[in-house]
């Protein structure tokens, strides 16, 4: 697959998260990106679906259930994680069930 293919995905990947309300923290800021954080709040059942790009070709997302503390950077428990090429981790972190669905907390 091509770089530019890749790029148009994650692009895609990024958008619909967008659409579904995720939130987005770039670091140091949103025009000197070098790390990209997304985050999915499931507030009510205190789980969040977090993804974070750290370079170019490595990303990692976890959903992490927020017991004690709110701060879904910083979770109580992880009960699914996943690393590899950002496409990937975007694409599956979109893909998990709301908890409580299918087994997921």
């Amino acid at each position: 697959m091509s770089a530019d293919v890749v790029t148009d995905e994650l692009t895609m990947l990024l958008r619909m998260m967008a659409e579904r309300r995720w939130t987005f923290a770039y670091y140091p800021d949103r025009e000197n990106i070098e790390r990209l954080a997304a985050v999915f709040e499931y507030r009510a059942r205190g789980v969040a679906d977090v993804a974070i790009m750290t370079r170019p070709g490595y990303a990692y997302g976890y959903r992490g259930i927020l017991t004690a503390s709110p701060d879904p950077f910083a979770p109580n428990f992880v009960s699914w994680t996943y690393s590899d090429q950002p496409v990937h981790v975007f694409r599956a972190s979109l893909a998990l069930p709301a908890p409580g669905l299918q087994g997921h907390r």
